[in-house]
C-alpha cells in the first residue's frame, strides 16, 4: 500500500498520470496530497476499500489448509462468480460464447487438479468465499470508478489512503509489525534491492504487487465496458 501510494504520488506530481478521467485546472496543478482527491470522493470510495480489505483478508486465510494445486483449481472458478456479480452490480450480460469459454476454463482447471482432490470442508468454503469477495471487489472497481469519475490510478490512490492505516493498525495489533521490525535482514541490501544471497527482493516484490493491483481491475473494466 505504501509503495503504491508513493509511486502514484510521484507520477501525479510529475504530471505523468491523472486521477480522474477529466480534471479541472485546479486539480491538475495541485500537488498537495490532501487535495489530490476531494474528501467527498474519498468517502465515495469507502465501499471499494471495505470490499478490498475483505477480499485480502479472506484470500490470505484461504491459502491455509489446502494444497497449491487444489487452491489454484478452486480459484479458477472466480471468473464465474465475477460474471454473476457483474450482472448484479452493473447489469452486465455475457454472450453464449463467453459463457462457454468460461466453462471450458473451469473444466480445464478441474482436470488439472483432478489428481489432488483432498477434501477439507473448511478450506473449500473459505476459498469459495474468497472467490465471492474477489468478484465483489472487481465489480466494485467498475461501479465506483464509473460513479466517482476516478480512473484506475485514482481508485488505487483512494484505496491506499483508506486501507493503509487500517492495515497498519491491524499488523500492530497482531504483532506482525514488531516481527517485521525485528527481522534480522530487514536492512540487508540483498533483501531490499539487490539479488544477493538468494534473498527475496523487497523492492521488486512491492513493484510487482503494485502492477498486479493495477492490472487486475483495469482488465475487468475494459472487458465490462469496452468504451469506458
Amino acid at each position: 500500500m505504501t509503495s503504491s501510494c508513493l509511486l502514484l504520488y510521484a507520477l501525479r506530481y510529475w504530471k505523468i498520470i491523472s486521477f480522474k478521467h477529466v480534471e479541472s485546472k485546479e486539480e491538475s496543478i495541485s500537488r498537495n496530497p490532501a487535495t489530490l482527491v476531494s474528501l467527498e470522493t474519498l468517502v465515495h470510495t469507502l465501499p471499494l476499500a471495505f470490499s478490498y480489505l475483505l477480499y485480502m483478508v479472506v484470500s490470505m486465510e484461504s491459502v491455509r489448509g489446502i494444497s497449491v494445486p487444489m487452491y489454484t483449481t478452486l480459484r479458477r472458478t472466480t471468473i464465474a462468480f465475477t460474471m454473476v456479480m457483474e450482472y448484479i452490480f452493473v447489469g452486465q450480460k455475457h454472450s453464449l460464447s463467453v459463457v462457454c469459454t468460461v466453462a471450458i476454463i473451469i473444466l480445464g482447471a478441474l482436470v488439472a487438479g483432478a489428481r489432488d482432490l483432498s477434501y477439507d470442508s473448511y478450506s473449500y468454503a473459505v476459498v469459495f468465499i474468497s472467490n465471492i469477495c474477489t468478484a465483489v471487489y472487481l465489480a466494485s472497481v467498475a461501479r465506483v470508478g464509473k460513479s466517482s469519475g476516478l480512473n484506475s490510478f485514482g481508485l488505487m490512490w483512494c484505496n491506499g489512503l483508506l486501507c493503509g492505516p487500517i492495515l497498519l493498525c491491524w499488523t500492530f495489533i497482531r504483532g506482525d509489525l514488531e516481527l517485521t521490525m525485528n527481522f534480522p535482514y530487514l536492512l540487508f541490501p540483498g533483501f531490499q534491492v539487490l539479488p544477493l544471497a538468494n534473498e527475496k527482493m523487497l523492492l521488486l516484490n512491492c513493484m510487482l504487487g503494485t502492477m498486479v493491483t493495477y492490472i487486475q481491475p483495469i482488465f475487468f473494466i475494459l472487458s465490462a465496458y469496452p468504451t469506458y
